[in-house]
């Protein structure tokens, strides 16, 4: 677990991600429209707002956001909507499948190979 990361936190990465990656003028764009909706310190799983015309800004962004509060970090976009209630449900949708692959039974094994060569008759 990420020690004391906030909403705010995540908010300002990315802020600066897209400063980095696209200067002042992408940075005003963005900085205005965007807002962490929902972040989860167990999961390590957000909800960022964006206004419609900016996502791709920020998408582009996300690349170049290496850190946040100093704790590395890899981004990996599962969803892209129009409603934040629609990515909250493909949001519980992906935590679903996670919790169903942890609690699948593993897959049966290989059979063991019976060819050995010993005891086996040569013509």
């Amino acid at each position: 677990v990420v020690d004391g990361v906030r909403n705010e936190d995540v908010r300002r990465a990315l802020v600066a991600a897209v400063r980095s990656r696209f200067g002042p003028y992408g940075c005003a764009l963005v900085v205005k429209n965007i807002d962490v909706k929902y972040w989860n310190e167990a999961t390590r799983t957000c909800v960022v707002r964006v206004g419609r015309s900016h996502h791709r800004v920020l998408l582009e962004a996300v690349a170049g956001c290496p850190a946040v509060r100093s704790h590395a970090c890899t981004w990996r976009v599962l969803h892209v909507a129009g409603s934040v209630r629609s990515c909250q449900r493909a949001l519980y949708e992906h935590a679903n499948g996670v919790v169903r692959a942890a609690a699948a039974p593993p897959p049966p094994s290989p059979p063991a190979d019976c060819s050995s060569g010993e005891g086996e008759e040569e013509d």
